[in-house]
């Protein structure tokens, strides 16, 4: 088995082991308001518009985070509502010798940071950089006293997007726009109710699966709810998707409904007398679905490149020179493009690419080039030999990606790459794509021709060539 490239997020391990990405006790937990100057490193903060009670989502993403409804006690002074794992951010506070603080919000469990671009729509979360943040007082905004939170890198105030009254999301502006005037920011930090007797418990997951398919469905991991001396007897959970658009959860099963990454959530309440409640969660990564057949991706590629993964078997090595790399199953041949792919003339091989597809000059392919491409493939049988069909011009169309042999091919004449031979009364065009050299190329000689069937698609117009092997 050769290995190309593979890769494990430390998270998706963490995951698999078992469900130790973070399980936490919640019901004895309070989300009370708390001044910038009174954050530390590791505090565990929700950043919160008090205007529109909304507070920011902390998912990876291109999209500004969204401005997710929360509850707020009457005088604001803390949350009432449960707070979610995605909006949460691990505060990294830093003073310089001048007394001023800059703020850093992480995302637990991942190199994830709140950032911003210099654009009005420029509140991400991710690993870019420009993620230090300052606490500002500016007399230019009316409508509080309440200072905003400004990226350093850009100088651009942080709120939510007001759009006829409503909140949209969180931007970012080089002043406090009134699209954002609204805003009234603060901090809710995670603090523990000592007055809470009930004993803490912690959720575990068992092992979780991590990745799947479009259609495809698994059953939600194991739960195990526990003090610490003793594991409760069958504890009731809640089970959540982040995102239902891409996994949906239904009486323990988790249906995944559409290419995205979701937060699963399960959830212990806890009672009123004896324990507190707890959680953990995992992040579930949905791909479309493979495909296994040759014919299924002709069927789909277009000219703009597209990641697909592709599971084959038995597909046989028929052509090799250079980049490029024909290969066929039963019925169907195909070019996978790319360089060092490792594949020989001959190998029947069984395995997994990953790669972009899409069509050239109307021949459907996949090309290895791009960050995060492969081919993980085993090699089932080095024994078989190439088989080389003997057919007509008329017969190019139906042999595409095919290794064929044409003979008695009459040469006629050469322009540039472009060869032209006949039989009989038929012409048709030899592409020297792999530079054979045609020095000895007589007019009106007849030849066999040995080649892969092409077609080739210039301003509308289709052409069946075949491209040139070698020749005898």
């Amino acid at each position: 088995m050769k290995y190309k490239l593979l890769r494990f997020s430390l998270l998706s391990i963490l995951a698999m082991l078992g469900g130790l990405l973070g399980s936490n006790a919640f019901a004895a937990d309070k989300w009370v308001k708390t001044a910038p100057s009174d954050l530390a490193t590791g505090d565990v903060v929700v950043i919160v518009d008090q205007t529109s009670a909304t507070a920011m989502l902390n998912s990876k993403g291109n999209s500004a985070p969204t401005a997710t409804s929360i509850t707020l006690n009457t005088d604001k002074s803390e949350i009432t509502s449960a707070v979610s794992t995605e909006l949460q951010w691990v505060v990294t506070a830093s003073t310089d010798d001048s007394g001023k603080t800059t703020y850093m919000f992480g995302v637990a469990n991942s190199d994830n940071y709140l950032y911003c671009t210099a654009a009005n729509n420029g509140v991400k979360v991710g690993t870019e950089d420009n993620k230090v943040f300052k606490w500002v007082a500016d007399a230019t905004n009316t409508n509080s006293t309440e200072p905003f939170l400004v990226n350093v890198a850009t100088s651009r105030y942080v709120g939510v997007y007001y759009n006829n009254n409503a909140a949209q999301d969180w931007r970012c502006y080089t002043t406090i726009h009134n699209n954002i005037k609204a805003t009234v920011t603060a901090f809710y930090k995670k603090t523990v109710d000592a007055s809470d007797n009930r004993v803490k418990t912690t959720l575990t997951l068992g092992e979780c699966q991590t990745s799947g398919y479009v259609g495809g469905s698994m059953a939600v991991p194991e739960v195990t709810v526990a003090t610490e001396t003793t594991a409760l007897d069958n504890p009731a959970i809640r089970w959540e998707s982040s995102n239902t658009d891409v996994a949906t959860i239904e009486e323990g099963v988790i249906y995944l409904k559409a290419v995205g990454s979701a937060t699963i959530t399960a959830t212990y309440a806890g009672d009123e007398t004896n324990y507190l409640g707890s959680s953990a969660d995992f992040t579930l990564t949905v791909s479309e679905a493979p495909y296994t057949s040759i014919a299924d991706m002709v069927g789909v590629a277009t000219s703009s490149k597209t990641m697909v993964t592709y599971q084959f078997e038995n597909l046989l090595v028929t052509y090799v020179n250079g980049k490029y790399t024909y290969v066929s199953d039963d019925q169907n041949g195909f070019l996978f493009f790319g360089n060092n792919l490792g594949l020989k003339l001959g190998e029947v091989i069984s395995g997994t690419a990953i790669g972009q597809l899409y069509t050239y000059n109307g021949l459907p392919e996949m090309s290895f080039e791009a960050t995060g491409t492969s081919i993980d493939d085993e090699v089932i049988s080095t024994d078989n030999n190439v088989i080389w069909e003997t057919i007509t011009p008329a017969d190019l169309a139906d042999n595409i990606n095919k290794p064929v042999v044409i003979k008695n091919a009459v040469y006629v004449s050469a322009s540039g790459q472009n060869l032209t031979f006949k039989v009989g009364d038929d012409e048709f065009i030899v592409r020297n794509n792999w530079n054979v050299s045609i020095t000895d190329l007589v007019a009106d000689k007849a030849y066999t021709l040995t080649g892969m069937g092409n077609v080739y698609v210039k301003s509308g117009t289709t052409t069946y060539q075949l491209y040139l092997v070698s020749f005898q």
